[in-house]
């Protein structure tokens, strides 16, 4: 997982999540990969386990992954200053015992947004 932090005044008031596909099958690249704003946050996390995927994990492949878009420009940059980003490292062989993972939230804030055809 990647977290991008953007400085500057609050970007995105309500959390939103946008789905990225390959457009070209025959790159070396992982066929989905998500992402989850909310604030100056952004999260960009590759979803595993598509059929489409398969060759990448049979060859053991190692690729580096583009990074999604931002929402920020180049005069964004100027005046509030450049994103940082962050490699979070999600996997562990240690047990977790008596520690909840639990996270509550509500769809309530999100709202679905359909981008216009470009052909």
């Amino acid at each position: 997982m990647i977290k991008y932090f953007i400085p500057g005044p609050l970007i995105q008031k309500y959390p939103s999540a946008c789905l990225y596909k390959l457009k070209n099958p025959r790159d070396e690249l992982p066929n989905n990969i998500v992402t989850f704003n909310y604030a100056n946050l952004m999260f960009q996390i590759i979803l595993p386990f598509s059929a489409l995927d398969d060759d990448l994990y049979n060859r053991n492949l190692k690729t580096e992954i583009p990074i999604a878009p931002l929402r920020i420009d180049k005069r964004w940059i100027d005046e509030f200053g450049n994103y940082t980003l962050e490699i979070l490292d999600q996997s562990s062989s240690e047990e977790k015992i008596d520690e909840s993972n639990d996270v509550a939230f509500t769809m309530t804030n999100f709202k679905k947004v359909t981008a216009p055809n470009t052909g």
